[in-house]
């Protein structure tokens, strides 16, 4: 896939949208004081099928987009709209187990490796229920690159997404290299006080764990950001603000900092 073609020309971006059978492109000037857009322009599909029955976006990273495509059986693909490429993942990456446990799900996500000039594919199966303390999850990741895959086993974190508490994951955020989420270590998934930042290394196919500043782990209503080139996180405190902290030196703990306090009112 020639996927620099999707971030070489800085004057213009894609917005895609879906409503699960069609996609829309809006072309919109990024150098222009005034955001001016385009008429929405249907793209033409370069997966398409006789038995196509709807898709679904994971994530984009530079322009490349991770979809799945639903029709006799789930395809996992990256596709660049800007050059209409499209690439299937191999038979080798495994999508869903044939017969998965009721509270069973599987989620996707996209990052880059600039170490390596590699797009990744990270394949987290989850379980919707918060209270399974113990179970480990087998992670795969696929490398473009080098078009193969590698499984990561008993990974002993459940990951929760960019928001907390939520049922369900969802896009996790990619900064230094890596791809980051809410979570907590499986032997202490009880505690809401244990909740950490798992982040995964895409130049190591690492997992780590960082922790959170210890004034927001007794709060409900966290969610995990990027801001400034550092990772964030805000919350609702108990005099119903909105505190925001960043992570001024990644990775150390006793960096966050309180940056500013939003008054958390109907506008």
């Amino acid at each position: 896939m020639h996927l620099n073609q999707s971030i070489s020309n800085n004057n213009f971006a894609f917005m895609i949208y879906n409503d699960l059978t069609d996609i829309h492109s809006v072309d919109y000037d990024i150098s222009s004081s005034s955001l001016k857009l385009s008429r929405a322009v249907k793209n033409d599909r370069s997966f398409k099928s006789s038995t196509f029955a709807g898709f679904r976006v994971y994530g984009s990273c530079n322009g490349i987009f991770l979809i799945s495509i639903a029709h006799q059986f789930i395809r996992i693909g990256l596709w660049n709209p800007s050059t209409g490429e499209y690439k299937d993942l191999p038979e080798s990456f495994p999508k869903y187990p044939k017969c998965p446990p009721p509270i069973f799900n599987v989620v996707f996500w996209l990052g880059y490796d600039i170490s390596r000039d590699d797009y990744k594919v990270i394949r987290y199966p989850y379980y919707q229920s918060s209270n399974l303390s113990g179970i480990m999850s087998d992670v795969c990741v696929y490398s473009l690159r080098t078009n193969s895959c590698k499984m990561i086993q008993d990974v002993p974190y459940r990951i929760f997404g960019s928001v907390y508490p939520k049922n369900f994951c969802d896009d996790g955020i990619f900064l230094n290299g890596a791809i980051h989420w809410l979570g907590k270590h499986v032997s202490d998934v009880a505690s809401r006080l244990s909740l950490r930042i798992v982040s995964f290394d895409l130049a190591n196919d690492e997992f780590k764990m960082f922790q959170l500043p210890d004034v927001i782990l007794d709060t409900n209503s966290k969610r995990l950001g990027a801001f400034e080139d550092c990772l964030c996180i805000y919350h609702v405190n108990k005099d119903n603000y909105i505190d925001l902290f960043t992570m001024k030196e990644y990775g150390v703990k006793e960096s966050w900092t309180k940056m500013f306090s939003i008054i958390d009112q109907p506008i």
